[in-house]
């Protein structure tokens, strides 16, 4: 809750069971059965649907598994399924998408859950929040996630970046904070990860409705875009 800023009202934030998943996530992907290397690989989205509030401390039991795969146009994109259950009732389940760049064969049909975040036709501003200079450190030691594209200047630099970038998920977790979502509660969450944050920068929000985008400094393109709701929840069948 330091790290993001998240209300601290009793019950864990929507996004702390992927906290909680991310050893599960990075075992599956480095297992020597797993037929693709883990390095490289691209977060691309998040689909997460809590049914009702978890308290702070609560007993869980986590489950992850692949759920799916599909080749795309820029490689071969990865379901992983994970679901948080209390008392034997499932109260939490995500769907995080990655993906392995490469040629894999002709394109499949791509996710329906895609279809969850459309464009944002009309928007208010107003919302901002700095991404400290830091950050990519404080979050690692948080979630366990030590890539050095998040905490090193060397590997950002390596990879493309002009400086380290922050979390993908840090950055919703703190846009959740900002907007005072209403988590505590039945809700949804559907991320998609378009750009970098880089750390020491300002990140600016954009809203219609449940859609809401986040824009780098001057980047005129969203780097996340997102929905939040309350009703209608649907399910994270493909």
């Amino acid at each position: 809750r330091s790290v993001t800023g998240s209300a601290n009202d009793g019950h864990l934030p929507i996004l702390y069971p992927h906290v909680l998943m991310g050893s599960a996530h990075l075992r599956i992907a480095s297992h020597e059965d797993y037929p693709l290397r883990s390095v490289g690989m691209l977060h691309l989205r998040n689909f997460i649907i809590q049914t009702e509030a978890i308290p702070d401390h609560a007993t869980l039991q986590l489950t992850c598994s692949v759920a799916a795969q599909r080749v795309v146009d820029k490689g071969l994109e990865i379901d992983l399924a994970s679901t948080a259950e209390m008392d034997g009732q499932r109260v939490w389940q995500s769907i995080s998408t990655l993906l392995k760049q490469g040629r894999f064969g002709a394109p499949d049909a791509p996710s329906p859950l895609i279809d969850r975040i459309p464009k944002i036709e009309s928007t208010t501003t107003g919302n901002e929040f700095k991404a400290p200079s830091d950050i990519g450190k404080q979050y690692a030691e948080v979630s366990g996630d030590y890539n050095p594209i998040h905490t090193t200047w060397i590997a950002a630099r390596l990879f493309g970046f002009r400086s380290p970038i922050a979390h993908g998920m840090w950055t919703t977790a703190r846009s959740v904070a900002v907007l005072e979502l209403a988590t505590a509660s039945a809700c949804r969450l559907d991320v998609a990860f378009k750009g970098p944050v880089f750390v020491g920068s300002t990140v600016f929000v954009q809203q219609d409705g449940e859609r809401y985008d986040l824009y780098c400094d001057k980047n005129p393109r969203p780097v996340v875009c997102a929905r939040f709701c309350t009703q209608d929840l649907g399910s994270l069948d493909e």
